[in-house]
């Protein structure tokens, strides 16, 4: 009796997510990858209006995230000297001791 009931409620749970199952993206089949991506089979979602209306109306609310995240980090400079050049580290390379080249070498792979 007990065997017969849990065996009715796997099949009865295995017809009830069928329908869920089907309705997605994603299929199982017995291909090379073990699945199938049908995009036609993803529900209907927002239209591109839509969301550029939702993100006009967030961005315009000043109690967003967008305004307290955005506004309250700090931002880098946009013009940032290089630290050093090319002629610098390759003087400064030369003057490394042999055990260091040796060291970076086997590091880097270098000859």
């Amino acid at each position: 009796m007990k065997t017969r009931n849990s065996l009715a409620l796997a099949v009865l749970l295995a017809v009830g997510t069928a329908p869920a199952i089907a309705s997605g993206v994603m299929h199982d089949n017995n291909g090379e990858l073990g699945y199938s991506v049908e995009p036609n089979h993803t529900p209907a979602g927002k239209t591109r209006a839509q969301v550029l209306q939702e993100l006009d109306a967030a961005k315009s609310d000043r109690r967003s995230p967008y305004y307290r995240f955005q506004y309250t980090m700090p931002q880098p400079p946009v013009t940032a000297a290089p630290g050093k050049t090319r002629a610098e580290i390759l003087r400064e390379s030369s003057m490394s001791s042999p055990t260091d080249q040796q060291r970076l070498n086997s590091l880097y792979g270098g000859a």
